[in-house]
């Protein structure tokens, strides 16, 4: 399946599943077999034969259909969150994410702190607190250097923003100097963005 299909396959599954939710039925002990039927029932008889066809997602969907609503709500609402963030900084879409999510956004700063550490050929900073100064982000590996940002008072909220979307990993082993790590995830994103 080309990356199209699966990207508009993915995002329909997401969809229909919060429209099934959020239906008042009466749903027969099999909720899985009853989501099958209203795809059937909703003309997506082929996103019904594709997950027929696909062990891993026919588990997947089970798992999900078998919480309480409230339960896969949040998990769509974070998912939305989440890929809003995201299209913030793809062109095109991020006029339409500002348009209907204007505080989901991936700043400037964060995007920076990640194309930084790519150009650098490193996948490590180290936190330090130098005395008297805001804090350093010193890259351990590649051609080493130095994290530069302009907004010291956000610089935590982009991190955690960062962490949150799974592009860094966070290191707590020493507390006194969190270690971040790059994820493939955030490499793809910066292709993305380019």
């Amino acid at each position: 399946m080309d990356t199209f299909t699966l990207a508009t396959t993915f995002a329909t599954i997401v969809s229909l599943l919060g429209a099934y939710t959020s239906e008042e039925r009466a749903i027969a002990d099999d909720k899985y077999q009853d989501f099958m039927q209203w795809l059937l029932e909703q003309n997506h008889a082929e996103i019904k034969n594709l997950l027929e066809l696909n062990t891993q997602a026919t588990i997947g969907i089970k798992a999900l259909l078998h919480q309480n609503r409230e339960q896969l709500f949040q998990k769509l609402g974070t998912i939305d969150e989440i890929l809003s963030r995201i299209a913030s900084r793809v062109e095109g879409f991020s006029q339409i994410t500002s348009a209907l999510r204007p505080n989901a956004e991936i700043s400037e700063q964060a995007v920076s702190a990640l194309r930084q550490l790519i150009e650098s050929g490193g996948s490590v900073f180290i936190k330090t607190r130098p005395m008297g100064k805001g804090p350093s982000f010193l890259i351990t590996d590649g051609k080493g250097g130095e994290i530069k940002y302009e907004e010291e008072q956000f610089i935590e909220d982009d991190l955690n923003t960062l962490i949150g979307l799974g592009f860094l990993n966070q290191d707590n082993h020493n507390k006194d100097y969190p270690k971040y790590v790059i994820t493939r995830a955030a490499a793809k994103f910066l292709e993305a963005v380019q």
